[in-house]
């Protein structure tokens, strides 16, 4: 059973790019193929990769490929298949170098611009 973290995604949908760097977790807003158009600082100093680095990029197949596994980025093409579905919750575990970290993801669909979708990293110590 997924925890559901104190998340609105009704609230998170009225937000502007600009406002993304005032969030405490991860956001990486992409198109349906993959392609970066935001990336905010909780993200950007969790992972440790800067903004300038990743915008534009795959972040499945150039910034994150151990999210190009069927468990993320299959369910993630699912998600962008099924339009009617606005938020997906799923637990994931990166497995990075210093240690595996397991997290909760969701993807939004951003209801207002077609073709925008965010992927939000909510990692344990971003719960409240």
């Amino acid at each position: 059973m997924i925890k559901e973290p104190a998340f609105d995604p009704n609230a998170y949908k009225r937000l502007q790019i600009a406002d993304l760097d005032a969030l405490p977790y991860g956001v990486i807003v992409v198109d349906s193929q993959g392609i970066i158009k935001a990336y905010n600082l909780a993200e950007s100093n969790a992972v440790g990769i800067a903004r300038k680095r990743v915008m534009g990029r795959n972040f499945f197949t150039d910034v994150a490929p151990c999210t190009h596994v069927k468990r993320f980025y299959g369910r993630f093409q699912e998600f962008v298949a099924l339009e009617q579905t606005s938020v997906e919750p799923f637990e994931f575990v990166f497995p990075f170098p210093a240690g595996a970290q397991r997290v909760t993801i969701l993807f939004v669909r951003d209801d207002a611009v077609a073709d925008r979708i965010s992927i939000i990293v909510m990692r344990y110590e971003d719960r409240t």
